[in-house]
């Protein structure tokens, strides 16, 4: 199953295979589009973090969408450390 790219389960692709970004992955999304978002909510969260020990504000005019508390409140049982 994770040997052949045509079942190998997206959340494991990159564990098994080198991709590019253009690939189209069982969601039918491609590698890129889940990579940006990801991106964004990392970028989110670490302003929102960061800001905390500031008290600035964010310096440029896109604001994350959603307040600290709601990134605060994601699980990830599956993360090292957990």
């Amino acid at each position: 199953m994770f040997s052949d790219l045509k079942t190998c389960p997206d959340a494991y692709l990159l564990w098994f295979h080198h991709v590019s970004w253009d690939y189209k992955m069982l969601s039918g999304k491609t590698l890129l589009t889940v990579q940006e978002k990801e991106a964004v909510w990392w970028c989110n969260t670490c302003l929102l973090y960061f800001q905390t020990f500031s008290k600035m504000s964010i310096p440029f005019d896109e604001k994350p969408d959603e307040a600290l508390e709601y990134y605060k409140s994601f699980k990830f049982p599956y993360a090292p450390g957990n």
